[in-house]
């Protein structure tokens, strides 16, 4: 299976984010899980602009898929890439420092230089998908927390927005 990619439609204004795409409103949100993803991506997007939509933004959920969304969006025009470390990925971020709930979580910095240079590419319109998903907690809370306050740094950092998921949040303190 390949990494879950959070793909969003949205419609393409030539204008917009200094990179060519205009972020209205989203007109659906799908999420693929394709267990051959290299092959179907083709058809996919093909079939997708038959359909008339007119751009796709697909995120990265941790550094090798941030690359593969990248280079996607490199290969296709109506492709365009998000990059970020997904909540479920957040203990990638922190290593053995993300097992503790209590004190302060180390965050990879190298990671996020990496994460911020492919930031800087002329097809990543944006910090995503982060946030904190309480639901599955793939990765502790704490690591959630401490990688999401991160990226929003560094969206805030790059003046780029982000796509955020913020999934079994019910405590005003987790928001």
């Amino acid at each position: 299976r390949c990494a879950v990619h959070a793909t969003r439609l949205v419609r393409l204004d030539p204008v917009g984010l200094g990179r060519g795409l205009e972020m209205t409103a989203p007109q659906q949100r799908l999420l693929l899980v394709v267990d051959d993803l290299e092959a179907a991506r083709d058809e996919l997007i093909g079939r997708g602009a038959e359909a008339g939509v007119e751009a796709v933004i697909t995120c990265g959920t941790d550094l090798a898929s941030s690359e593969a969304a990248v280079a996607l969006a490199d290969a296709h025009p109506a492709v365009w890439a998000a990059v970020g470390v997904h909540p479920h990925e957040a203990r990638q971020a922190c290593g053995d420092a993300a097992e503790g709930e209590d004190g302060p979580v180390s965050i990879d910095e190298a990671l996020i230089d990496r994460i911020r240079r492919l930031a800087g590419g002329p097809r990543v319109v944006a910090i995503g998908e982060i946030g904190l998903d309480y639901h599955y907690d793939f990765s502790p809370r704490a690591a959630q927390r401490a990688v999401l306050a991160r990226q929003l740094a560094l969206a805030a950092e790059l003046r780029m927005p982000v796509i955020l998921k913020m999934t079994g949040i019910r405590s005003s303190a987790a928001r």
